[in-house]
């Protein structure tokens, strides 16, 4: 897994290139988080590398700056994933507050139930390769 992702970075898995390790460290599920946090962990100690841990909600909130670039705040996210539904005020990177969330099943879970439905790929359906049929970046 550790050679794919480096494979699909166009990166060499050299510890020599790699300045910091990172990996979710919570709020999530514990199984993911686990492996993800052990094997990050191990990295970190194998390649003496240091290792920072990544709230898992914030990454989230951060994650359209890898279609749009930079971010202006504050503004109002909708987290979407198969687990929670929840919308912020995002005041900053660091900085964000909780406006509301679902009480039952999670706006992901219905997108992924759709997409499965749908024979839709990835992120919605059964595939895991990404297709950008619910977004298109300006």
């Amino acid at each position: 897994m550790i050679e794919s992702a480096h494979e699909d970075a166009g990166v060499a898995p050299d510890p020599e290139t790699i300045d910091l390790i990172a990996a979710t460290r919570g709020p999530g599920l514990i199984g993911g988080l686990l492996v993800g946090l052990g094997c990050a962990k191990a990295l970190s100690m194998g390649w003496n590398v240091p290792y920072v841990g990544v709230n898992h909600i914030g990454g989230h909130l951060c994650s359209a700056k890898l279609s749009h670039g930079e971010l202006l705040y504050p503004h109002v996210a909708m987290v979407v994933s198969g687990g929670h539904s929840e919308i912020y005020r995002a005041e900053s990177v660091y900085e964000y507050r909780l406006l509301g969330e679902t009480r039952d099943d999670a706006a992901g879970e219905l997108l992924d139930k759709v997409g499965r439905l749908l024979d839709l790929e990835f992120p919605s359906g059964k595939n895991n390769r990404r297709v950008d049929a619910f977004y298109q970046p300006k």
